[in-house]
């Protein structure tokens, strides 16, 4: 699983302290989740953190969702006004349930090829093999299902994602720059 996703780099022509009024002024503080808000007031929002290192956000919800991406950002003062730098991250929740899901599914994989080499040693009996083939089959296919389920669940978080940055630009106003790494990567210059 992807711990962090592709960096963000943003620049903002505000002055370092009115970037931070500006996001201090346009949020929901954490915690945010309300069951009395409507669906529209509900989207509409974003919850902040902000710390003299940086700051926290996410997009308010009434319910838990471990899969919903959390920005974390820190505001640099810049030549023009102030440079936005930060990451998207799943919940540290998530990435440690997955390892111990995908360790789980490892260890069972690992005594399933003990009982087959268990099998090859002493002759194969009918009764093992067809006991081990419907085995092995429901690992497999509960390694796709589970592969599958992820990559839904990353696809869905892309609309929060969508939201996050939009919520940047409108109350920061402000533009996409390309990041270090990104730049790296095309070979466009920084």
């Amino acid at each position: 699983m992807n711990d962090q996703l592709e960096p963000v780099v943003l620049s903002s022509p505000l002055e370092l302290d009115r970037a931070r009024a500006a996001l201090l002024a346009t949020h929901e503080p954490f915690p945010a989740p309300s069951l009395f808000t409507t669906r529209e007031e509900r989207y509409e929002q974003a919850a902040v953190e902000l710390d003299e290192n940086g700051f926290r956000l996410s997009q308010r919800k009434s319910y838990v969702n471990l899969w919903a991406p959390t920005f974390y950002g820190r505001l640099v003062p810049g030549p023009q006004g102030t440079r936005i730098e930060g990451r998207f991250e799943f919940s540290s929740k998530l990435k440690t349930g997955l390892r111990l899901h995908y360790g789980c599914l490892a260890w069972s994989g690992a005594g399933l090829l003990t009982l087959l080499f268990q099998d090859l040693a002493s002759g194969f009996n009918a009764f093992s093999v067809t006991i081990l083939s419907v085995v092995m089959s429901i690992t497999a296919l509960y390694v796709v299902v589970s592969r599958a389920c992820k990559k839904r669940y990353e696809t869905l978080a892309q609309g929060e994602i969508a939201f996050l940055r939009r919520f940047l630009h409108d109350s920061l106003h402000a533009q996409e720059q390309p990041s270090e790494s990104h730049a790296g990567r095309t070979g466009v210059a920084a």
